[in-house]
Order: structure tokens, then sequence, then C-alpha cells
């Protein structure tokens, strides 16, 4: 996955089931091992890149404490570039984690489509 551009293609705009590909290029000669000519589209992939939200994580600590201690919880707050470091160390984590134990998704949605005609 990465940061790379990819691409994946397909007759059909709507069901896009062939591999993906490094560059439009190796779309079009897949296209042509299948014996596939007339149009087909070429899309880049976008990978879904999970992250936590520390903001709204925190929130709802936040509010379970609250509704647990009350009063004395309110003071407890989070300073705004506390939370900054705690997303990048906890997002950080995350990715390792999903990596590890090879949990990444490996789901996309395809954008930037265009039109080819291949012979």
């Amino acid at each position: 996955m990465g940061n790379k551009k990819q691409y994946t293609w397909t007759q059909n705009k709507n069901y896009w089931t062939n591999d993906v590909f490094n560059s439009i290029e190796e779309c079009i000669e897949d296209a042509k091992t299948q014996n596939y000519s007339g149009y087909i589209f070429i899309g880049r992939v976008h990978y879904f890149e999970p992250k936590i939200d520390v903001e709204n994580l925190l929130y709802d600590l936040q509010e379970e404490v609250y509704w647990e201690y009350r009063n004395v919880a309110e003071s407890w707050e989070f300073k705004c570039e506390t939370v900054e470091i705690l997303s990048e160390r906890l997002n950080k984590c995350f990715k390792n984690w999903l990596e590890e134990t090879n949990q990444e998704p490996n789901f996309y949605e395809v954008c930037d489509i265009e039109r080819i005609y291949i012979d």
C-alpha cells in the first residue's frame, strides 16, 4: 500500500475486480494480455487508511469520568499540544500493530477514473 500511486482497470466502471498495478501502462498491458480491446476505465487506487481520532477518544473518556466522578473530574483537561503528541504516538502504534498482526485493510476506492481506448 504505502504512499506510491497505484492503479487498476475495468471495462465496467461500477465493478473493479482486476489486480492493482504501479502504472497506467501496466494496466493497459494487463488488459491486452486478457485480450480486451475497445474502451477500458483506469483509475487511481486510494486505500483506506485507518486512524484513531484521539480528540473524540479523549472526549469520550472525559464524559465517562465526569459521569462517574461528577464535579471533581471537571478540571481534568488535556492540553492541545499534548493531544497532538498522543495522536502521533497512538496512530503510529496502531499502524504497527495492524502490520504485525496482518490486519491492514486491503480495500480501496477508485478515483481519478479515465476512459482509455486500446486496440
